[in-house]
């Protein structure tokens, strides 16, 4: 039988021990590592990406609540000009039209078409106005202005806590 030096049995004992070192820290850490694992893939599966005219969005849902369908597929459809002209929109009021035609009203076709607002024509009161309208938001209208102001703040929100 052959007899190990004291050099040997601390060069075996001390290649022995690190496989015990390291199950013995993951048993330590299993919990805090399995939460943090955990968390990891549920953050990787809770961004969600939204279109915004040219603008792309990735958007944790814990952080802010997706829109509808129907806000989505809107906010796809419109640049910056269409967006610009709902928010000049309230939920009930009117608007005046220089012609049949110009800027303002393609644009609140547009918004009409897309089921943001109700345009209505109204009888000529006044000779300023040729062309009034009752514009009202709907339902989809009111959804989409709303979840835009919530991302903006957002953001500006995100902005300045990044700075500090």
């Amino acid at each position: 039988m052959r007899r190990y030096t004291s050099k040997e049995i601390v060069e075996l004992t001390t290649a022995a021990m690190w496989p015990v070192v390291v199950v013995a820290a993951l048993l330590m850490f299993y919990r805090p590592l399995n939460r943090i694992l955990v968390s990891l893939a549920d953050r990787s599966s809770d961004i969600q990406t939204v279109k915004i005219g040219g603008l792309e969005l990735s958007i944790r849902q814990h952080e802010i609540s997706l829109p509808s369908p129907e806000v989505t597929a809107a906010l796809q459809q419109m640049g910056s000009a269409e967006i610009q002209r709902l928010f000049f929109h309230s939920d009930s009021g009117g608007s005046c039209y220089t012609a049949i035609g110009d800027e303002y009203y393609k644009q609140d076709q547009y918004l009409s078409a897309l089921a943001l607002i109700v345009m209505q024509s109204e009888p000529e009161k006044d000779a300023w106005c040729k062309f009034p309208h009752k514009v009202s938001l709907t339902q989809t209208g009111k959804d989409t202005k709303s979840f835009t102001v919530k991302l903006l703040g957002d953001i500006v929100v995100k902005k300045n806590t990044e700075a500090k």
